[in-house]
């Protein structure tokens, strides 16, 4: 047990060490200028986001027009093949196959 508590100080002081020696080996390093170049790429990524997301926004609106533009004319079709057919069942059909039986057999 008493191994085990040398051994844990023992990495907690290595920790504390490391960290001040990284702290010291790293004062070289230009963290400004890595932080300066970074917010650069992150503002060019999120420009370019934001141009995408318009154009989804516009292709978006324009299936929009393009589906209700087809459901219009759906609409329409149905409701013309309705009159065709209301017109086809109100017609006496068994004159326009006599008609075409006469005209085939002249």
């Amino acid at each position: 047990m008493v191994l085990s508590g040398v051994m844990f100080g023992s990495a907690v002081g290595k920790g504390v060490l490391g960290s001040a020696s990284i702290e010291r080996d790293c004062g070289d390093v230009p963290f400004r200028e890595l932080e300066l170049r970074l917010n650069k790429t992150l503002n060019v990524i999120i420009r370019k986001l934001d141009q995408q997301t318009e154009i989804l926004k516009d292709v978006y609106d324009t299936v929009c027009k393009t589906l209700n533009e087809i459901e219009k004319m759906r609409v329409a079709m149905d409701r013309g093949f309705e009159r065709i057919l209301d017109s086809i069942e109100r017609q006496d059909v068994n004159k326009l196959v006599s008609d075409i039986k006469l005209a085939y057999n002249s």
